[in-house]
């Protein structure tokens, strides 16, 4: 007889995030469901993070715990879900958080839509101390639009997926660092459609700081990384290979504009011409400011918006 009450594997992985781990291990352990394990996947804390778990492990019979090194996030994750026995599958970072009666809505939704296998949520941005800032981008699930413009409206503490998918899809690439939930949104949209829940499931933290040089460099660096494997696997639907010019000129775009707000105008030149040389007539208006370096930057600016330099952002709390 099927168990009423699946059990959801919420893994969250950390390294030296103790000031924020406490309220992601609440937010999981106050869900009003009565099937959940949490398991914290640590890269060998300096900090507080050690005395947080001992701490949490008395009293809370759900939580698991290792604290060892690692080759980072994406290992991390990976171990967790090697070690879960849950039906369905969660990723919560360490400073991230859900919301009161997400897992519950969640597995309701499951149970209501067997032939669902994936399901993401809305998502808030919080700051560092908890407060909101603005709603994630999340919409309906299209996997063309996806590919084409690598925009990720995919919230990933907000996505959750049955055992199945992990069986049949793969872990995380532990090679990547900075875009791997991306990476395995495309592989899973390739055999899964994921269903867009429209309820509030998570809070994802921003915090008061731009990313470094090398980790905006890693992120355009992945991002040409993935597709250029994704465009290179043997078989593909044919509607995605009608796109594959605009979404590579797309992706060399996106990785240009995070080469030249990080202050690298030579590989956002490089990027930028490789972005035209798969689509020749269509050039992006910030690729202009590219053609004058430095120049005009303090043009582009004013005129399109730093969207690194000075605001908030996600910092990849396993980015060592």
């Amino acid at each position: 007889m099927m168990n009423t009450f699946p059990l959801v594997s919420v893994v969250t992985p950390s390294l030296n995030q103790g000031k924020f781990l406490p309220e992601a291990i609440e937010s999981v352990k106050t869900q009003d469901y009565p099937e959940i394990e949490h398991l914290v996947i640590d890269g060998g804390s300096t900090d507080d993070t050690l005395a947080v778990l001992k701490r949490y492990e008395k009293n809370y019979h759900r939580l698991k715990w290792i604290s060892e090194p690692d080759n980072g996030q994406s290992s991390a994750v990976n171990k967790g879900w090697k070690m879960s026995g849950g039906q369905i599958l969660g990723w919560l970072n360490s400073d991230d958080t859900y919301q009161a009666g997400a897992v519950k809505k969640i597995v309701n939704f499951f149970l209501c839509n067997p032939h669902i296998s994936v399901v993401y949520g809305q998502c808030d941005y919080i700051d560092k101390y908890g407060h909101f800032i603005r709603a994630y981008p999340a919409r309906k699930f299209d996997f063309l639009e996806l590919i084409r413009t690598s925009d990720n409206f995919i919230p990933q503490p907000a996505v959750f997926f049955r055992k199945q998918v992990l069986n049949a899809v793969g872990y995380l690439d532990e090679s990547l660092h900075y875009a791997m939930d991306l990476d395995y949104w495309m592989k899973i949209g390739l055999q899964y459609h994921m269903a867009f829940f429209p309820v509030k499931v998570a809070m994802l933290r921003l915090h008061e700081m731009a990313k470094s040089i090398g980790k905006m460099i890693g992120f355009a660096e992945e991002f040409i990384q993935i597709y250029q494997h994704f465009f290179g696997s043997a078989v593909l639907p044919d509607d995605i290979c009608k796109i594959k010019d605009e979404a590579m000129s797309n992706i060399f775009y996106r990785a240009a504009s995070y080469a030249y707000w990080a202050g690298r105008f030579n590989r956002a030149w490089y990027y930028g011409l490789q972005a035209w040389r798969f689509q020749p007539f269509c050039i992006k208006p910030l690729y202009f400011f590219f053609l004058l370096r430095g120049f005009g930057l303090a043009l582009a600016k004013k005129m399109a918006g730093n969207t690194f330099s000075g605001n908030l952002v996600k910092e990849n709390n396993r980015v060592e």
